[in-house]
Formats: structure tokens, C-alpha cells, sequence
């Protein structure tokens, strides 16, 4: 049993904005602990979504992601703010396509795709194309949480700008 980003409105045609059903999704999911699966399509999403102690998965088992394969689509469509936000919660199964990224960009101006923080935060079979980061983790001073014993597995990282993925403050 789990919850269904479809039946929260998201349409997965990569050109309707699929934020607000991504976030009612996962804020269900918060309620009754039960997951998020994301079904074949590209679902655009222009702001964090957050999981906190909340699995998000499109494959359950995850193809290998570096072959050609038809995994669910992400597209990130704000550059500036991590589309994922994984808070001692689970994301698997996707393939995350990242726009309006360049070379210009500096460091500071661009958020990594996919932010760990707290104890716990899970990422695996996940393919990101174009990343200015693609998996950066976060510790939070005014809290003093970080993503200690963070775990990151099979991960396909094509062509990041910057860093692929950056382990600090663990």
C-alpha cells in the first residue's frame, strides 16, 4: 500500500507544474507513514519537496541507472532550491533532469539537487542529469542537525557542473 502522486493531481507530462501534488503526497505520507510511489512520467517540480521520515519512490527496485532506462522523470525546474530535501527519509528509483543550469552559475547562486539532512537521510538508484550539485549533504547549525550515517547507493551522475556529490559536516 501507498500513496500515488497521480492521485494528488500530478499529471507527469513534464510540462504542468507537479509541485503541489508532489507536496500533498508526501504530506499524507507524513501523516499515515505510508509511501509515495511515482508512476512512469516526467513531473516538473519547481520547489523543495521534503521528506521527512517519508520513503519516495518511482522503481522499487531500480533499474541500474546507467543503462537506457525508463525511469520515472523529475525535472527540476528552479536551479536555486534543492528539488529534494531528504530529512532521515528514502528516495529511489528516479531519474532527475535539472534546467537552467550553466557553467556561469557560482557556487552560491545554485542549490544541489538532492540535500540530506538528519540521521538517516537514504538515496539510491537514482540517475541526475546536469546538476550544479547533484547530492550535497547539510547540516543545520541553529538545530545541530547534520546526516550522519547517511547512506547514497547507486547513484548516476551525468554531467554536474560542479560537484557530483559532496559529503561535509557529517
Amino acid at each position: 500500500e501507498h500513496h500515488n502522486v497521480r492521485d494528488f493531481g500530478a499529471e507527469g507530462d513534464g510540462v504542468h507544474d507537479d509541485t503541489e501534488a508532489f507536496l500533498k503526497a508526501v504530506a499524507a505520507a507524513e501523516e499515515d507513514g505510508l509511501p509515495v510511489y511515482v508512476p512512469a512520467g516526467t513531473y516538473s517540480i519547481s520547489d523543495t519537496v521534503e521528506l521527512n521520515e517519508v520513503t519516495l519512490y518511482g522503481y522499487h527496485s531500480g533499474p541500474w541507472t546507467a543503462d537506457a532506462c525508463d525511469l520515472p522523470g523529475i525535472i527540476q525546474t528552479n536551479p536555486e532550491a534543492p528539488v529534494f530535501h531528504v530529512i532521515s527519509g528514502s528516495l529511489s528509483g528516479l531519474q532527475i533532469d535539472v534546467k537552467g543550469v550553466t557553467k556561469d552559475l557560482k557556487l552560491d547562486d545554485a542549490a544541489e539537487t538532492v540535500r540530506l539532512s538528519c540521521t538517516g537521510a537514504r538515496v539510491s538508484n537514482l540517475k541526475i542529469l546536469n546538476p550544479h550539485i547533484g547530492i550535497s549533504t547539510f547540516y543545520d547549525p541553529d538545530t545541530s542537525t547534520n546526516p550522519g550515517r547517511c547512506f547514497i547507493e547507486n547513484i548516476f551522475i551525468v554531467n554536474p557542473y560542479k560537484i557530483g556529490v559532496n559529503v561535509h559536516a557529517t
